[in-house]
């Protein structure tokens, strides 16, 4: 078991997060994880199974939060609209900035327009966006602007859908 602790150990410090912020993700007690940690407790089966649940999903940065999900699902309707694989959008880095590589362009495009809807439609923070896509807020507030400026929103039948059917949110 104490082996099972060392390796959460070593991949938590390897992705950068606090232990306050996994035992949050793993809705384990601060206290409890670090006397995990400390060793002063051995943890059970279940406990070690929500810990490495909690930094497969930061590491995939597919949180259960709200945000994650409502602008997955942003993303998703997008990709489908588009006619994109959602997981090659998905597997371009927003970080690159490969504006040169068409591939990274269309999934940039894709992440803007999911933003712009998340945000306009649904009502999400760019704060709280910037987190669920892995971006900086300044990065998600240059995609939006991206996307205002390549066409007229309320006009566009993408858009028009969307609002449409989630404007009662």
């Amino acid at each position: 078991m104490t082996d099972a602790v060392w390796q959460i150990e070593r991949r938590r410090r390897q992705l950068g997060i606090s232990k306050s912020r996994l035992a949050a993700l793993a809705e384990v007690s601060r206290q409890h994880y670090l006397e995990i940690a400390e060793r002063r407790t051995i943890p059970r089966q279940a406990t070690i199974a929500k810990l490495k649940l909690a930094l497969t999903r930061h590491e995939k940065q597919i949180g259960s939060s709200v945000p994650v999900l409502i602008y997955r699902l942003c993303l998703l309707y997008v990709c489908q609209a588009e006619h994109v694989a959602l997981a090659d959008v998905l597997a371009q880095k927003p970080s690159r900035r490969a504006t040169f590589d068409p591939d990274w362009k269309m999934s940039a495009d894709a992440r803007g327009k999911a933003l712009y809807i998340a945000h306009t439609v649904c009502g999400l923070p760019q704060r709280q966006l910037a987190e669920a896509a892995g971006m900086t807020p300044a990065a998600v507030s240059l995609a939006m602007g991206r996307v205002e400026d390549a066409c007229e929103p309320d006009e566009t039948p993408l858009f028009q859908l969307v609002e449409t059917a989630l404007g009662g949110l």
